[in-house]
């Protein structure tokens, strides 16, 4: 049987790649990108899980451990988010990128929904990740 924390790798592993399950996408002042995920839609087809999420007292979860599951989650819908860069102007593309460093995912229980909170700086070098390794190009 796993732990809280392993199960919730795991449910991010199996979370699919489809933007109608993120939920309420926004971005605050200082660059904190915050989305939600119906609980229903993290825990599906999994019975276990379907008990310890609803009550779940996610503060105790481990930091390590909601970092792995939040960006597993922003990896595997990262057309979802990738809007936000693209919608910067240079100003505010300065202010939120890179006046702030991603430290770390938060996650909370709101509701029926997980929401989960990180730095748009995470977001940033996770796109410029993905062009400097395209399938078949040199590393420099």
């Amino acid at each position: 049987m796993m732990n809280i924390h392993e199960k919730l790798c795991f449910l991010a592993l199996r979370f699919p790649s489809d933007s109608s399950n993120i939920k309420d996408v926004v971005i605050g002042k200082e660059g904190r990108i915050k989305f939600r995920v119906p609980i229903n839609v993290f825990v599906k087809g999994d019975p276990e899980a379907k008990k310890i999420f609803p009550t779940a007292n996610l503060e105790s979860l481990e930091t390590f451990y909601v970092d792995i599951a939040g960006s597993i989650i922003v990896r595997k819908n990262i057309q979802t988010f990738e809007k936000f860069l693209e919608n910067m102007d240079f100003q505010e593309y300065n202010e939120k990128v890179l006046s702030y460093n991603h430290l770390h995912f938060s996650l909370e229980k709101n509701s029926n929904c997980l929401e989960w909170t990180f730095q748009i700086s995470f977001l940033h070098d996770l796109v410029l990740g993905s062009f400097l390794s395209y399938p078949g190009e040199e590393n420099v």
